[in-house]
C-alpha cells in the first residue's frame, strides 16, 4: 500500500472532489454562513424572521428544563409539539441553565448544519449512481432554495424531518448495508422527527408496488419498508401513550385544533401547490433545470450528428456508474427509477396530504417534500444526461455554476417573512416592564412569552391542551372566566375577522362584547402591520349577570 504523501493526497482529492461530498459541503457550507449572519443580527431583525411557532418550543424547553413538565403557562398542559425537536431544545436549556436566546439559537442552527449536511451527502450518494457528476447538484439547488435554506435558522424542526426524509430512502435501498434494527430506529427517529412521517414510507411502499423492479428487488426494498413504518408506528405510539400519561389525552392538542380549523376553513389545496412552486422557482432551482436542459440538447445534437456520420461507438461510450458504485445502493436502473417516481409520488401525496386539512400554508411544511423532490429532480436529470451522453467536464463545469448561483442568490433568503413580529416584540417588552395584574392570554403567545418572560396563556390551542374543549363548542368566553383571565393581548384583527372567530371558538360575539381597550402599545416599526393593525392590550369584563 502506497502511503507516500503524495499518494495520501491524492487519495484525499478524489474523496473530497466526488459529487456527493462536494454537495454535502456546498449545502453545509450554505448553511453555516446563513447561522453565522442570523446569529450576528440586532434582536428586532431576528424575530423577524422566526415563526411564532418557534417560541412557543423555546417556551415548552425552558418550562420542561424547570419544572419537568411539558406546559406553556404552567398552568394546562402541552402535548402539541413535535418531541424530538422539543427533547433537543429543551436539553440545551437544561445544560445551559437560562439559556440566552443566541444560545438557543446557536443550538438549534448548528444541529441544522449537520443535519442538512449529512442528508445533502445522502440524497447526492443515491443520485449519484447514474454515474453523471451534474444530476446530484439538484441536491445543492433545492436545499439552498431560499424557502428552504432559512429553515436553518427558524429555531422549528426542518432540518430534523429533511435528514429523517434522507435517511428514510437512503435505508430501504438494496445493498445499503444498513441492518433491520437500524432501519426501525431511522423510522422511529422519523416519527420523533415529525409526528405525521409515516406518510413518506408510505408513499414509497405504493410506488414499490408498481414500478417495474427485479422480484428481489422488490421484495427486499418492501420489507424494509414495513420495517421502518413499524419502527416509526412503535414510536409515535410510545409518544401517544406518554402525551396521554402526562394530559390525559390521546391525540395531541395541535392535531385536535387543526383538525377544528379545518372544518371552518376554505380550501388550501393550491396554497400547498403554490409553497411548492416557491420552491422550484427559486433561481437556484431554474438555473439548474435550465443547465441541465442545455446539456441534454447539446448532447443529443452531438449524438444525433454523430449517429447520422457513422460515428456510433465514439458516441455511446457509456457514462453510467463507476466500476466501484455498482455495488452500492441506488446502483441498477431499477432502483434509481424507484426513488426518482417515489419522490415524485411523496410530493403530490404531502400537497395533498396537507391541502386536504384545509390549514394555511406555513414555509417549515415544505421540509417534508424537499427530500423527495430533490431526489425526483436529480434523477431525472441523470437519465437525460446519460441518454445524452454528456461528458462529464462538461456536467463539472455546470456544477460549478449552480454552487456559483446559490451564493449569489443567498441574499434572497434574507428576506424577513415575519415582519409584523417586530411590533410583537414592543408588545413583549412592555409587557415585561408592565405586568398587568391580573392573567394576560394571547392567540399569538410564542414571542409574547418568551421575551416578556412571564406566563402568557395561549389561545389558539396549539400549545394549550384545555382550549379544544371549549373552541369545539363555541364557548371560548367561558374559558376566560374558568381561569381567570383579565386581560387579551394580540392583534385586533385577531378577535375581529369573523373566520377567526369562528376557527378560535367565540362567534357567538359574547367575548368580543366583553373587551375593552386598556392599553394600546406604540409599534416599533409603525408600517408593519399585520391584519390590519398592531397589538392592542384589552381587558376582559366580567360577564353580564
Amino acid at each position: 500500500m502506497d502511503t507516500t504523501p503524495q499518494s495520501t493526497q491524492q487519495h484525499w482529492r478524489h474523496i473530497v472532489l466526488r459529487p456527493p461530498v462536494l454537495v454535502a459541503l456546498s449545502v453545509g457550507l450554505a448553511a453555516l454562513v446563513r447561522i453565522v449572519w442570523f446569529v450576528d443580527l440586532p434582536l428586532i431583525e431576528q424575530v423577524i424572521r422566526i415563526p411564532d411557532d418557534a417560541f412557543y418550543y423555546l417556551v415548552l424547553a425552558r418550562n420542561f428544563a424547570e419544572s419537568g413538565s411539558w406546559t406553556f403557562d404552567h398552568m394546562s398542559t402541552t402535548s402539541g409539539f413535535h418531541p424530538l425537536h422539543a427533547f433537543y431544545l429543551a436539553l440545551v436549556s437544561a445544560i445551559s441553565g437560562a439559556a440566552e436566546f443566541s444560545t438557543m439559537l446557536w443550538a438549534s442552527g448548528l444541529a441544522a448544519v449537520v443535519a442538512m449536511s449529512w442528508a445533502a451527502y445522502l440524497c447526492a450518494q443515491m443520485v449519484s449512481r447514474s454515474g453523471q457528476t451534474f444530476a446530484p447538484f439538484a441536491v445543492v439547488a433545492v436545499l439552498t432554495a431560499p424557502l428552504v435554506l432559512m429553515q436553518t435558522s427558524t429555531v422549528m424542526e426542518s432540518p430534523w424531518v429533511i435528514l429523517a426524509g434522507a435517511l428514510c430512502y437512503r435505508s430501504v435501498l438494496p445493498k445499503s448495508r444498513v441492518s433491520f434494527a437500524a432501519v426501525a430506529l431511522i423510522g422511529a427517529f422519523g416519527s420523533l422527527a415529525r409526528t405525521d412521517f409515516g406518510l413518506l414510507p408510505v408513499t414509497m411502499f405504493v410506488t414499490a408496488c408498481v414500478v417495474p423492479l427485479a422480484p428481489a428487488v422488490r421484495k427486499e426494498i418492501q420489507l424494509r419498508l414495513v420495517v421502518l413504518l413499524a419502527g416509526a408506528t412503535v414510536a409515535l405510539a410510545l409518544f401517544l401513550f406518554y402525551v396521554h400519561g402526562y394530559s390525559g389525552h390521546w391525540l395531541q392538542s395541535s392535531a385536535r385544533m387543526k383538525s377544528l380549523w379545518g372544518d371552518t376553513a376554505d380550501s388550501a389545496l393550491q396554497n400547498y401547490v403554490l409553497l411548492l412552486f416557491v420552491v422550484l422557482g427559486s433561481r437556484s432551482v431554474i438555473v439548474f433545470a435550465g443547465a441541465g436542459l442545455i446539456q441534454f440538447v447539446v448532447g443529443g445534437a452531438r449524438r444525433l450528428l454523430a449517429r447520422s456520420s457513422g460515428e456510433v461507438a465514439a458516441v455511446d461510450q457509456p457514462t453510467g456508474a463507476r466500476e466501484d458504485e455498482t455495488d452500492a445502493p441506488g446502483s441498477s436502473a431499477g432502483t434509481r427509477s424507484f426513488v426518482g417516481v417515489s419522490g415524485a409520488v411523496a410530493v403530490l401525496g404531502y400537497i395533498v396530504f396537507f391541502g386536504l386539512q384545509n390549514l394555511a400554508p406555513q414555509t417549515w411544511y415544505s421540509a417534508a417534500f424537499v427530500v423527495p423532490l430533490s431526489l425526483a429532480i436529480g434523477v431525472t436529470t441523470g437519465a437525460f444526461l446519460s441518454y445524452a451522453r454528456v461528458g462529464r467536464a462538461l456536467q463539472g463545469g455546470f456544477a460549478a455554476l449552480i454552487v456559483v448561483t446559490c451564493i449569489l442568490s443567498f441574499a434572497e433568503s434574507q428576506y424577513p417573512r415575519f415582519p409584523h413580529q417586530a411590533n410583537m416584540l414592543g408588545a413583549a417588552l412592555w409587557l415585561k416592564e408592565n405586568p398587568p395584574g391580573a392573567r394576560v392570554a394571547a392567540f399569538n403567545a410564542g414571542l409574547l412569552s418568551y421575551f416578556s418572560e412571564r406566563d402568557v396563556v395561549n389561545l389558539d390551542g396549539l400549545v394549550n391542551d384545555d382550549i379544544y374543549g371549549y373552541a369545539s363548542r363555541d364557548a371560548l368566553s367561558d374559558y376566560f372566566d374558568d381561569r381567570e383571565i383579565g386581560y387579551l393581548l394580540d392583534y385586533p384583527g385577531m378577535w375581529e375577522q369573523p373566520s377567526l372567530q369562528r376557527r378560535g371558538g367565540f362567534s357567538g360575539g359574547d367575548l368580543n362584547k366583553r373587551l375593552r381597550v386598556h392599553q394600546r402599545i406604540a409599534p416599533l416599526i409603525p408600517r408593519a402591520r399585520w391584519l390590519r393593525g398592531h397589538p392592542v392590550l384589552m381587558k376582559v369584563e366580567s360577564p353580564p349577570s
